[in-house]
């Protein structure tokens, strides 16, 4: 499976101010708003920042996925929930993110930030999720791995629809890593099926660290 990454095209300042005046338009019917990925050329680094405000200020959750300027502005605005990997998150942070341990203390820091839940996707060790006095890992079941094209993304989906059903936690922690693991037990990005999904998050393990 081939991975391609473009750029795209180079939006102004006046695109980011339109996105935002959509956005707010959208709020009224909104329960859950996810901002992901990294911007086209151009798109000012303060945006997820400001949007965050924006869907926060509307009294709806902001879930967060990104990386870099746009990841560091937009954790300072405290979305809902933020879900990097341990590269983003060593970024971040301004020291490596080597395995669990490094993830859970990165996590317990994106709290103190005022993050309500901070997820550290780790690929096959799964995630670590921190909420409140809760922090959990949560690790995949063993399947044969296609393609990890794009299982960053299903998993940023999975924790998506359990935030939007009200779940606990421990829930939103499964349904994350089963979405993930899918996704990569299939050729191609976003094509496995949600029988798929639901079949693996029971057998996801979920442990208190």
């Amino acid at each position: 499976c081939a991975k391609f990454n473009e750029p795209g095209p180079h939006v102004t300042a006046r695109d980011a101010d339109h996105l935002e005046s959509k956005l707010s338009g959208w709020l009224g019917r909104a329960t859950l708003v996810v901002l992901s990925g990294g911007g086209p050329p151009g798109t000012p680094p303060d945006l997820y920042a400001r949007l965050v405000r924006r869907v926060r200020a509307a009294g709806v959750r902001v879930m967060l996925d990104a990386s870099g300027e746009l990841l560091r502005q937009g954790v300072a605005s405290a979305p809902y929930l933020v879900k990097p990997n341990a590269e983003e998150l060593s970024d971040l942070m301004g020291a490596p993110v080597r395995g669990v341990a490094d993830a859970a203390t990165g996590a317990r820091a994106l709290l103190q930030s005022g993050v309500a839940v901070a997820v550290v996707s780790l690929g096959p060790e799964g995630a670590v999720v921190a909420h409140g006095t809760d922090l959990l890992h949560a690790e995949p079941p063993p399947v044969e791995v296609i393609s990890t094209v794009g299982s960053g993304d299903c998993m940023a989906a999975g924790f998506a629809v359990a935030l939007s059903r009200g779940l606990p936690i421990e829930m939103v922690a499964r349904w994350g890593v089963a979405a993930g693991t899918a996704n990569a037990a299939v050729l191609g990005p976003g094509l496995c099926t949600r029988a798929e999904i639901e079949g693996l998050v029971e057998k996801v393990k979920v442990t208190s660290l």
